[in-house]
């Protein structure tokens, strides 16, 4: 359970790589596709449908990380960058603070469900800081979406207002 905990925070290892998971699930011939294969056949069928459900989260909790870093140290650039950087900080805490107290398999699936759509979207936030019409857009997504907690719908709407 500590593996997939340090996976969820965005962390890489041996035997639950990030790279090799994303690897597996868009180029099946890969060695790092083999290579987890591998090491996901010998679990049992509930624990590799766990990790396949939210190992995406740690790939996107580490992309997020990079942002709230670069927010940190003042490389972001941009009024809306820098207020999605902070409300990213604040989701981040959450995050981890969650990933911390899931010790059981359920409440490490109930992870996905609180926090797959508000990173999925800050993320394409990201990815379009450079088209200010479609980032609006996506920020309204966000702002609107009732499947994202309340508190991370407020925080990012403060910041960038």
């Amino acid at each position: 359970m500590e593996e997939l905990q340090c996976a969820l925070l965005g962390f890489s290892s041996a035997s639950l790589p990030l790279e090799a998971l994303q690897a597996s699930r868009s180029a099946v011939g890969s060695s790092g596709a083999r290579h987890s294969s591998a090491l996901l056949s010998h679990l049992h069928p509930s624990e590799r449908s766990l990790i396949d459900e939210t190992l995406p989260l740690g790939t996107m909790c580490h992309k997020l990380r990079s942002l709230a870093t670069d927010f940190a140290i003042g490389r972001t650039v941009g009024l809306y960058i820098s207020a999605i950087a902070s409300a990213v900080v604040h989701i981040l805490q959450s995050y981890d603070q969650s990933v911390k107290e899931a010790l059981t398999p359920s409440s490490v699936a109930s992870l996905r469900p609180m926090y797959f759509d508000a990173f999925s979207l800050l993320i394409e936030m990201i990815q379009q800081q450079k088209n200010t019409d479609q980032l609006l857009l996506i920020i309204q997504s966000f702002l609107s979406n009732r499947e994202i907690p309340q508190n991370f719908r407020v925080g990012l709407g403060e910041t960038i207002w």
